[in-house]
């Protein structure tokens, strides 16, 4: 199999999930701020914080024009924006996912579907139970939506939905809040946004239908859902061609 070239950035590619899904609006999650702001709590400090978006501490001091390592409890702390780039190295295989260093350029532009969804050997299962599909894949007015939005009660777990290895778990770009990714294999990928809270973190192995996140609405979403993509060989396919 030729090698694959270096994924564009998964999250990027969904600019038309930050608008609201239609529905109740939910309360925010506790110590939520609008899009990029973060209160920290007790007994936090800035390493703490920086592992928890997954950004260095030296990054998160710069943001915030903060010479000192303390941070106080109830502190606001700007969370910096992570560059365009990849969740994947050069090599495509996720060994090492990039975080917090990804590229201001992707060397590959984000792929259309050229077909009908291809075969895998994975079969997927819904990352939400009971929940309802609020925004379907395709075009939009305002772009295209490289995934499916299931609206859901604020922290209800979500699931993999196949067994595989996370490759990206922390603050996403682009208004997407908590994200994760799970490489499940060398062709299929799926992301997970928008999240409450991630359960996993990058290099875990984690089995279908294990919890890996709450649903939430960080980042730029006024409603909790959760954004789920199937990706196949870098190319956005509808999850509805694959859920069971």
């Amino acid at each position: 199999m030729r090698k694959k070239l270096l994924i564009p950035l998964l999250v990027l590619c969904v600019a038309a999930c930050a608008s609201t899904p239609p529905g109740k609006t939910l309360r925010r999650a506790p110590r939520a701020e609008a899009k990029n702001m973060y209160v920290a709590g007790r007994g936090e400090t800035l390493e703490s914080v920086a592992k928890k978006f997954d950004i260095s501490v030296a990054a998160l001091k710069k943001a915030n024009n903060l010479s000192r390592d303390e941070v106080t409890e109830g502190q606001r702390l700007t969370i910096p924006a992570a560059q365009s780039g990849s969740f994947l190295p050069p090599n495509g295989k996720g060994e090492e996912p990039v975080a917090g260093k990804m590229r201001s350029r992707p060397r590959v532009k984000a792929l259309a579907p050229s077909g009908p969804a291809p075969r895998i050997a994975e079969n997927l299962v819904w990352p939400v139970s009971g929940g309802s599909v609020s925004s379907g894949f395709g075009i939009r007015r305002n772009g295209k939506h490289d995934g499916i939005d299931i609206t859901a009660r604020e922290g209800t777990k979500i699931g993999a939905a196949s067994a595989g290895t996370v490759i990206f778990s922390g603050w996403g770009p682009s208004g997407y809040g908590f994200i994760v990714v799970i490489k499940h294999s060398e062709e299929l990928v799926t992301v997970y946004a928008h999240n409450q809270k991630n359960l996993v973190e990058r290099g875990q192995a984690v089995t279908q239908g294990q919890p890996i996140a709450l649903v939430g609405h960080s980042g730029r979403a006024e409603a909790s859902h959760c954004h789920f993509e199937v990706r196949v060989s870098r190319v956005a396919y509808d999850p509805m061609e694959y859920l069971k």
